[in-house]
């Protein structure tokens, strides 16, 4: 009996995997997170230009220093 089940255990899960798997490809292909995926990516930059900015100044610092420029 519980061989049984199993079995029916495992042919609900393979096919919960493959409408999953169907409507991933769907909503991939059909361009749906186009627009969530975009605010995230720029979030995620935003986020990396707050986090290294500072490299920046103290790259242009070191250049006008090199060169003898007061700013």
């Amino acid at each position: 009996m519980t061989q049984i089940w199993r079995e029916k255990r495992r042919d609900v899960f393979l096919l919960n995997e493959r409408v999953i798997l169907i409507v991933m490809l769907a909503v991939v292909w059909s361009g749906f997170l186009d627009g969530p995926l975009t605010l995230l990516n720029d979030a995620v930059w935003d986020l990396l230009d707050l986090g290294t900015g500072y490299i920046d100044q103290i790259a242009y610092s070191m250049y006008y220093a090199s060169i003898g420029t007061v700013i």
